[in-house]
């Protein structure tokens, strides 16, 4: 392992994290409190997952419970944790996966606050969940009541494949060069290239990649 190979390495994992979201504006950063809960092709969209419904009934209460706390001089852990942790995703790879512990967060602390809770806001998320369920559905609908390896892509039905001829051989040290890095499963030895950066530290020269 060597100082430029790291750099490169870093170089790669940084870059990844442009790949995510609409723009870092100050403009972009208001929009996306919308665009994080909603599709914009098929059932994802720039953030990778939707938060759905439930989060965008639930961010309004929140922020203004916030700012609240703010004017009364309150000090809250829960709702600056969420805020501070919020921001650095702002900064970094902006995949709303990130987000799905501070959404429950959101919900407890919005709904721990909420005295008594009106049956119209639980009629909205009821039917924020079905909203969801339903989009849920949509996106694996194919998917249900079939055998699991009909689900599986191609890729993955080759990388089983192989494991099974390999095992059957019982290893004959062969190395199988494989042209995507989702080989973390597989049970025979794997020929790593440069086109696998950055889960592939090179050992020689820096390059441009």
């Amino acid at each position: 392992m060597t100082k430029a190979g790291l750099i490169i390495a870093a170089r790669a994992h940084l870059k990844a994290k442009d790949d995510y979201g609409y723009g870092r504006t100050f403009i972009d950063f208001l929009r996306h409190l919308w665009l994080v809960a909603v599709p914009d092709k098929g059932v994802n969209n720039q953030y990778d997952y939707p938060l759905g419904l439930p989060y965008l009934l639930c961010i309004g209460p929140f922020l203004w419970m916030f700012f609240l706390d703010l004017k009364r001089k309150a000090f809250t852990v829960v709702p600056f944790f969420i805020i501070i942790y919020w921001l650095l995703w702002w900064l970094g790879s902006q995949q709303a996966r990130f987000l799905y512990i501070l959404l429950i967060m959101i919900f407890i602390y919005v709904f721990s606050r909420i005295e008594p809770i009106s049956d119209v806001l639980l009629v909205c998320l009821v039917f924020a969940l079905c909203i969801n369920a339903l989009s849920i559905w949509r996106a694996h609908k194919d998917d249900f009541f079939v055998p699991m390896h009909k689900i599986l892509r191609d890729k993955d039905i080759w990388l089983l494949k192989l494991n099974k001829e390999y095992l059957n051989n019982e290893g004959d040290g062969k190395s199988i060069t494989i042209v995507y890095p989702e080989a973390a499963f597989a049970r025979f030895p794997v020929m790593v290239n440069r086109t696998q950066l950055p889960f592939v530290l090179p050992m020689d020269k820096e390059y441009d990649f």
